[in-house]
């Protein structure tokens, strides 16, 4: 009977944990890719590289995880960190949430750490940040703001004047360079 009972809590746990979703630092660099990386993933993409604006803006930051071919991957899992050097500045105010499943959707995990996955269809920004697909893209019709299939996005913003250092992180990118990228958002005052 005591087996039973132990199988029961193990089993209710389990079923309680579908759709848990990994936490964002690990306590082992990199031993991940020795079973999760994808040898046909060769580096991410982070753009822009460097902004500037006013404080209070919004800047929207798109990764991109880049296959061999040129082509970018979807379904990667992208981990995003706003880097808290002294005097550094800046939030994610939102992330990509898009997705088919609950287990590939992105979340903020708090103000300076989320994760995206990179998309399955091409899409508006505008229908990005509402949650949707934007049947025009997916019927190839270009728009301005569009995100390819295998990107994703944040966006931030700063109350104060300073520098946003952020890191876009591919775990499934097999070495320590090839799988991150950079980028600086520098937050100004405007004059009177």
């Amino acid at each position: 009977m005591r087996r039973l009972t132990l199988f029961g809590t193990g089993l209710l746990g389990l079923l309680l944990c579908v759709g848990c979703r990994e936490p964002v630092f690990r306590t082992h660099a990199y031993s991940h890719c020795i079973q999760n990386c994808d040898p046909n993933l060769v580096r991410i993409e982070l753009s822009p590289v460097e902004a500037s604006l006013p404080v209070g803006g919004e800047q929207v930051l798109v990764a991109s995880v880049v296959d061999k071919e040129g082509k970018f991957s979807s379904g990667q899992r992208v981990e995003w960190i706003i880097c808290r050097s002294p005097g550094g500045v800046g939030e994610i105010v939102l992330v990509d949430e898009s997705g088919i499943f609950l287990a590939d959707r992105g979340s903020k995990m708090d103000n300076t750490n989320a994760i995206t996955y990179t998309n399955q269809f091409d899409h508006t920004f505008e229908k990005a940040r509402d949650g949707g697909v934007d049947l025009d893209t997916l019927l190839g019709k270009r728009g301005i703001d569009e995100l390819q299939k295998g990107q994703t996005w944040i966006v931030i913003s700063s109350g104060v004047p300073g520098e946003t250092h952020v890191m876009a992180y591919a775990p499934g990118i097999q070495g320590p360079v090839k799988s991150k990228a950079f980028a600086v958002v520098r937050w100004k005052k405007l004059g009177k």
